[in-house]
Order: structure tokens, then C-alpha cells, then sequence
């Protein structure tokens, strides 16, 4: 009898001592973990997202952890009862309120050991049945992900120390693969993004495209509390529903992108683009011109209104297609890797823009000039080898293959219309083909100076040779109060009535202009067919080359940049005033009219690359009539 009482004895204490240390308490269906990069610009929207997952909480079937990093320059306001605070927080988000669990005090999160050391804790105090994993902060694809303002170089993650990150943290939880990954930030679809963290997560959520700064509509993670037996795929879908239904809202919605990826079958993908650069590598001197020009002419992310700022991420999907119908040799190609797309994304969305989108990207650079070289320790071996074959082709094309404008002098043909103007330079047809770029820039000289106002695409006909830039004499004003100036129209892409222009600006955090020390910032703008604004965002680029939408400081300026061509050749981008506008208040974006024809001598720059970088150009100086 004793032993029973014993017996008895023993398993309620043991049952007491399980229970008050939560070890084998019993899981919850879904632990959902947010690694929340916020020591940035970003503070405010952390705060909107943590009001968002405050709406759901946890509750018996989840728990949503997350680690907080707040900067102590953007704003002092509290959340979910808790007060402002600097450094890191981890945080259990509770119904209408947040909870402290641990308080990290000052912190790199662009560490692999603060990534690891978060992961293997909040799995092993918060045992699940299923496990995510939410990176939020800016992104920038294959150049990775965070940006921590508060360490000494303005720390971010690597694709190579993310995995480092997340490998070390599930080893030492003992976790063998979460069921769902995602990226609240710019443009990490990619399949650079896939390649690295693929192995690690059963499905990955990322935009090919930046993100505005509302990012995911958090209030959708209530499928984790509300639906039993939720899967990966179901919380993925419920994400990007909200997240377009948010985009609507807010009117960002015309270029966003979000897709879902099963990552078991990546494989395919992995197969059809070795099967491609086999093919590129093979018949590289050949196809060359045509990889270049399928490149350009492909649906871009990232695009920027100066090239060294441009990311040059390329839709998967739309370059196979590029690539097929400028030769047959890739039609088997492109239907290789449409079925992998097709079975690796599971869902997603895109606006008007991008509709086109397939749901990845990958880096490629059509002029070798533009080429990061810190791409070599990101990006997969076969892919570098193809880019490698394909510049190396560019440095051995004979010098009668190198397109030149037979015009004389360098003058254009410039032809005036009523409602626009035309500058058309000439090439030998046959070699028209190697022409992969050609842009028209558009301008007026003010005094000794030539300004341009903008750029706009100048396509090549390959059977004449002749190369055509048109300019509707429309430039953009941007006025604030008794304030403006003229904005840069570089133009991004047309489509679906739309035209989408990226307008460049240099930020000033601290309102103190400087032309030699700015952030640089663009402004995306959609215009419909009535030439009516509908949809304008601002980007910042960080100094690690991140990007995420604009959230200005409060005191700060920000100035439009314009392009100015200088005596001994070449351009730079310029303050148009040293007054700047504050932007934080409303800016009015007109186009106006140029109105004097006669008298104002307007400079208009037809440039033209090969797929070697080799470029020639031509020009038109004077008035319109």
C-alpha cells in the first residue's frame, strides 16, 4: 500500500514539476516567430504590424513571439502597454496586448548568432506541432536582409549568414524544418533567396518587388487561431490575401508582388536553369546578343532611375519566355521551367504592373560594368558561369561587329511634331541585333548647362537600323507650398494603360542639406492614360543596399535630384535646390507643357549599348520649331 501512495506521490510531482517548467507541456499547434529588425526607419510601421498581431494573439492553439529591436531617433510611442523602449524586447503577443518575456538591452541583429539564438529559444520555450519563421525589415534579394542603425556599421544579414543563422538555430533547438518562412521586405524572392534558405523551411512567402511600408496585414495570421489544423500553404495564402487586400486599401496596390513557394519542388526549377545555362554556355558567342537583349526586355524589380542603383533582378518565368521567342533553341527551355514555376509556386499575387510575374527572380546585369562583384559569394556557380561566358563574350566582339551610328558628326535626325519630338540615329541593320540598351535623354540647356529632365526607352528596328527616342515635351514639376522644382523622369515600364516612372531625391535625415552627404531615395509614380497620378511610394536605399519604403524623420528634407551633363563629358545627378521640401507634407507632382518652342533650346542624348558595354551616342541641340 505504501508503494502505491509512493508511486502515486512520485508521478504527481513529477506531473507539477513538467507543468511549472512548461518542458513537456503539451504543444501548441503553430509557434509563429517574427525576427523584427526595427532599430531603422521602419519603427513606426513595427509598431502598426505589432497593433496588427495584437488583434489576433496567442491563444491555446498559438503563440506569436516576437523579438523587437527599437531605435531611439524615430518615435517614442508605446505599444500593447508597453512603454518606448530602446534595444531588443522579446515579446509574447497576447489578445489586445503585449507581454515582456525577456529584455535584450542593446543588440546586433545583423548577427548570425542573435538570428540562431533567438530561433533555438523561442522553439524550445514555446514547443509546437508547427513552426514559422517572419523576417521583417528592409530586403534587398541576393544581397540579403536587415539593417540595424544601432551597430557600428549598420549591421545586415547575408544570404550566407542568414543560413548560417538559421542553421545553428535548429540545430540547437532540434528543430529538423520549419514549416513556413517568409520575408516581410523588399524584394527577396528570388532564387538566390530559395537556394539558400530552401532546405530549411517546408514554404517561403516573398515578394519579387519592393514592399510597401504597410507590408503584411499581420491581422490575417487569426487563420492560426481560429482554424484548426492549419497548414503552411493555408497560412501563406491567408498572408498574401491580407496583404493584397492592404495594398488595395492603402493604393499601393498596381506594382505589388507576394508569392508562396514549396520549396520541395525547387529541385525542378534548380534543373530547368542548370538545363538553360548549359545551353547559354554552349552557343555563348552566338546567342549573346540575344541573352542581353531578352534580359533588358524582361520583367525587371528594383528598377532604378540610375543604373548603379539599379538591382537588376529579372523574372525566372518572363526571361524563359524572352529568351523563347527570341530563339526556338530555348522553347524547350521555357517550357521546362514553366512547369517547374508552375509546381513550385503555390500561390500568389501581383498587381497591374506585374501581373506578368511568375514568382521569382534572379540577378543578371546585361552590361558586365554593372555587374556587383559581391554577387560571387551569393549567387549559384552555374549561374555566375553563364553571366561570366556571356561578359567574357562581350570582350571579344571584333571591332566590325560593334554597333556604330552612321550619322555624321554625332547629330541625330530631329523631328518636331505638334504634340512631340523625335531624335532617330541610324546602325548598320545587321548589326542592329547587338544592340541590348538604348535610352533617349531628354532636356533643356539653362545657360552653360545642359539639364535633363528625364529618360525614356528608344527601341531599335532591326530591319532598318534605325534606332528611334521620342519626348512628348512634357517635364515634372514638384512644388510644396511657394517651393519647386524640377523632377527627373527616369522611366521604368508600360503597361496596361499605365506608365511607371522612378523620380530620384536625396534624403536628409537631420534636414541639414548637403550635396556631398545624402541617403538616396526614389519615388515610384504610376500615371493612367489621362495622365492622372494614381499610385506614388518613396523607396529608400540604405547604405547596405536595402530598400524598403520611405518613413521620413520628423525635421528632415528631402531635395529632387536632376541630371546634369558636364563640360568634359558625362553626367551626374544634382540638387535642383538647396531650400529642399519637407516630406512629411503633402507635394504636388504636375507635367507640364514645354511652352516656348521657339526660344527654348532643348537637348535631347540617344545612347545605345552592345552587349559588350561598347556604346555610342548622338545628339540634337537647339529649339523645338
Amino acid at each position: 500500500m505504501k508503494r502505491t501512495i509512493y508511486f502515486l506521490t512520485a508521478i504527481f510531482l513529477v506531473f507539477i514539476f513538467i507543468n511549472m517548467n512548461g518542458a513537456a507541456a503539451e504543444k501548441k499547434a503553430w509557434t509563429y516567430l517574427v525576427y523584427m529588425v526595427a532599430d531603422n526607419d521602419l519603427e513606426e510601421d513595427a509598431l502598426s504590424d505589432l497593433t496588427e498581431m495584437m488583434s489576433v494573439g496567442s491563444n491555446e492553439r498559438v503563440n506569436i513571439v516576437v523579438l523587437c529591436d527599437r531605435s531611439k531617433y524615430y518615435t517614442i510611442d508605446p505599444v500593447g502597454g508597453l512603454k518606448d523602449w530602446t534595444g531588443a524586447k522579446k515579446i509574447l503577443v497576447e489578445k489586445g496586448s503585449l507581454k515582456e518575456i525577456a529584455k535584450g538591452g542593446p543588440i546586433n541583429m545583423g548577427s548570425p548568432s542573435t538570428l540562431a539564438e533567438f530561433i533555438a529559444w523561442g522553439v524550445k520555450k514555446y514547443p509546437a506541432q508547427r513552426y514559422a519563421l517572419d523576417f521583417w525589415d528592409h530586403g534587398g534579394g541576393w544581397v540579403g536582409f536587415g539593417y540595424d542603425e544601432s551597430t557600428k556599421n549598420i549591421e545586415g544579414l547575408t544570404l550566407s549568414e542568414l543560413k548560417k543563422g538559421v542553421s545553428a538555430g535548429m540545430k540547437n533547438a532540434g528543430l529538423s524544418k520549419f514549416e513556413f518562412m517568409g520575408f516581410d521586405a523588399c524584394l527577396m524572392g528570388t532564387y538566390e533567396v530559395v537556394e539558400k534558405l530552401g532546405p530549411y523551411t517546408r514554404y517561403l512567402l516573398a515578394s519579387e518587388e519592393m514592399e510597401p511600408g504597410h507590408g503584411w496585414d499581420y491581422s490575417s495570421l487569426k487563420i492560426l487561431r481560429e482554424k484548426k489544423d492549419t497548414t503552411g500553404v493555408d497560412l501563406g495564402k491567408s498572408l498574401i490575401d491580407g496583404f493584397t487586400e492592404q495594398a488595395k486599401k492603402y493604393k499601393t496596390y498596381e506594382e505589388i508582388t507576394l508569392s508562396l513557394i514549396d520549396t520541395s519542388q525547387f529541385p525542378k526549377l534548380m534543373s530547368a536553369i542548370k538545363t538553360l545555362t548549359e545551353t547559354g554556355q554552349k552557343n555563348i558567342k552566338k546567342l549573346a546578343p540575344m541573352l542581353g537583349r531578352s534580359v533588358n526586355r524582361s520583367l525587371g524589380f528594383g528598377k532604378a532611375p540610375e543604373p548603379d542603383q539599379d538591382m537588376y533582378m529579372v523574372d525566372v518565368g518572363s526571361l524563359a519566355q524572352t529568351l523563347a521567342r527570341n530563339n526556338q533553341l530555348f522553347n524547350p527551355i521555357k517550357d521546362e521551367i514553366v512547369k517547374a514555376l508552375d509546381s513550385l509556386v503555390v500561390a500568389k499575387t501581383a498587381g497591374t504592373m506585374k501581373k506578368d510575374s511568375t514568382g521569382l527572380s534572379i540577378y543578371f546585369p546585361e552590361q558586365q560594368r554593372y555587374y556587383d562583384k559581391y554577387y560571387n559569394n551569393a549567387g549559384p556557380q552555374k549561374w555566375r558561369d553563364l553571366m561570366d561566358a556571356y561578359y567574357n563574350a562581350g570582350k571579344t566582339i571584333p571591332k566590325d561587329q560593334i554597333p556604330k551610328f552612321l550619322n555624321k558628326a554625332n547629330r541625330g535626325e530631329f523631328i518636331a511634331k505638334q504634340d512631340a519630338v523625335f531624335l532617330n540615329g541610324k546602325v548598320k541593320p545587321e548589326l542592329a541585333e547587338n544592340v541590348v540598351d538604348s535610352v533617349l535623354f531628354f532636356g533643356i540647356m539653362n545657360g552653360r548647362d545642359t539639364v535633363f529632365l528625364g529618360n525614356l526607352k528608344a527601341e531599335p528596328d532591326t530591319e532598318t537600323g534605325v534606332i528611334t527616342g521620342e519626348w512628348d515635351l512634357f517635364s515634372l514639376i514638384v512644388i510644396q507650398g511657394g517651393n519647386w522644382a524640377f523632377g527627373y523622369l527616369g522611366e521604368s515600364m508600360r503597361g496596361e494603360g499605365l506608365r511607371q516612372y522612378k523620380i530620384p531625391f536625396a534624403y536628409f535625415k537631420d534636414g541639414k542639406v548637403d550635396a556631398n552627404k545624402y541617403s538616396y531615395v526614389y519615388l515610384s509614380l504610376l500615371i493612367n492614360a489621362k495622365g492622372e497620378i494614381i499610385q506614388k511610394t518613396y523607396y529608400l536605399q540604405t547604405g547596405n543596399n536595402m530598400f524598403g519604403e520611405l518613413a521620413p524623420q520628423k525635421g528632415s528634407k528631402i531635395v529632387p535630384l536632376i541630371k546634369v551633363l558636364s563640360d568634359k563629358g558625362g553626367s551626374k545627378f544634382e540638387l535642383t535646390t538647396e531650400k529642399g521640401f519637407d516630406p512629411l507634407k503633402e507635394m504636388e507632382f504636375k507635367f507640364k507643357l514645354l511652352q516656348d518652342r521657339k526660344n527654348t533650346t532643348i537637348y535631347l542624348q540617344l545612347i545605345m549599348a552592345d552587349y559588350g558595354g561598347n556604346r555610342d551616342w548622338l545628339y540634337y541641340e537647339g529649339p523645338v520649331d
